[in-house]
């Protein structure tokens, strides 16, 4: 059931500055391209490591019932290439695999999210906004060409994100905070005159890269907490 019409904007690249008027081809990832299937983050799921969420999601179609077919998919060298494996060998006796599609679907990101710090980041900043996948091409997945389809992978999420109870990472510890402002990029040395690059040039990555890892180590740790 339809439940929501979204405005017709314009399409926006990461990149506000980006004019699509045909003459440049924009391919910098867009802000929140970690909730698609296609976004290189692993799942642990099943008892296997996929790659991609799109590659465990195509293969649960088939299991249990063509196991080569699974094994293609885990194998392709590419989630484009697992969705042309399962398209291929999709039939008419998947009646109700939509209900299936549902159900992996949920699991499948339920890992993704839970398994991968930087997508409940990138989900908590979304706050209390609508989370659609804007394809103009999926009415079930997404909102299709009229823009109010389905829109069923952003429903997921915002389920999850209702879940959760995510917020957004203004609750990091303010230690966490204190340091980040504290860490200087490496780049900033070469600054410094020659005579005294010698000098610094070791001591100083060896404090710039444990800073960096400290925080990184600690904001997993603090997002795995949430969860």
């Amino acid at each position: 059931m339809v439940n929501f019409v979204m405005p017709k904007t314009a399409y926006q690249n990461r990149d506000s500055q980006l004019k699509t008027t045909g003459k440049i081809v924009g391919f910098y990832e867009r802000e929140f391209y970690v909730f698609s299937n296609f976004s290189s983050f692993q799942v642990k799921w099943r008892g296997r490591l996929w790659p991609t969420s799109e590659r465990a999601y195509q293969a649960a179609r088939f299991m249990g019932k063509k196991p080569k077919v699974v094994e293609q998919i885990f194998k392709a060298r590419s989630a484009d290439a697992a969705y042309k494996i399962a398209q291929k060998n999709l039939s008419d006796d998947f009646e109700d695999y939509r209900d299936r599609d549902l159900e992996n679907m949920e699991s499948i990101l339920r890992c993704k999210l839970k398994q991968n710090p930087y997508v409940r980041h990138k989900l908590a900043q979304t706050g209390k906004r609508y989370i659609v996948e804007d394809s103009s091409k999926d009415s079930f997945w997404g909102w299709g060409e009229n823009r109010n389809s389905r829109n069923e992978l952003g429903k997921i999420w915002m389920k999850l994100r209702k879940e959760k109870k995510i917020k957004y990472q203004n609750n990091i510890p303010t230690f966490l905070r204190m340091l980040e402002c504290c860490v200087i990029p490496y780049e900033c040395l070469f600054l410094v005159p020659t005579t005294n690059q010698a000098l610094l040039g070791a001591a100083g990555l060896a404090i710039w890269a444990g800073l960096d890892g400290f925080i990184h180590y600690y904001r997993g740790v603090f997002w795995r907490g949430i969860l």
